[in-house]
């Protein structure tokens, strides 16, 4: 393994994921990789979603703040 995939590694293990691990829906109408990061993003709670252009990010932030909204019972802020 190289050092900076040691580096990487020994990060993601001292933040645990906070998100939601269960009970959220992804729409059926996001592509795979869409419904993947979404999921991925709900499930890690503090995360970013760095798609390139044209992959549908403002679909994906919609179904994220969805889920996120209908878990909390809360509002979401889209900046």
């Amino acid at each position: 393994m190289s050092d900076y995939t040691s580096f990487v590694a020994q990060k993601l293990s001292t933040v645990p994921p906070t998100g939601i691990q269960s009970g959220f829906d992804v729409p059926e109408s996001l592509f795979p990789h869409q419904k993947a990061l979404v999921a991925w993003a709900l499930r890690r709670g503090r995360s970013a979603i760095f798609a390139d252009t044209g992959l549908g990010k403002s679909r994906m932030q919609l179904s994220w703040s969805d889920a996120v909204a209908k878990h909390t019972g809360g509002r979401v802020l889209i900046l």
